[in-house]
């Protein structure tokens, strides 16, 4: 597992650590404890490609957030669904 404390996420261009998003390690780490999980493996490519230009751009923007976020959000839904039953159905869904 990766130590994010100990990553060089300064800016290469500039050896300015200012430029950088001081959540950058965070968000890597989070990507990383998602990718773990076997109920992501649908959104794997997009957690990988938002996990490599990360840490090659040491940024993180708001979309890559929102894009993390919905797949958290999604996963945790489906474990939601699961836990109420085989009975429970969304609205939309049928009888």
């Amino acid at each position: 597992m990766t130590d994010y404390r100990k990553l060089d996420l300064r800016d290469e261009e500039t050896d300015d650590e200012e430029l950088v998003d001081d959540d950058a390690g965070e968000f890597l780490h989070r990507i990383d404890t998602l990718r773990d999980d076997p109920a992501t493996t649908f959104a794997d490519d997009t957690l990988r490609g938002i996990y490599d230009t990360v840490l090659s751009t040491k940024r993180v923007t708001e979309g890559q957030r929102r894009a993390v976020d919905n797949i958290k959000r999604s996963v945790d839904e489906r474990r939601d669904q699961d836990d109420k039953g085989p009975g429970w159905r969304r609205r939309y869904e049928g009888r």
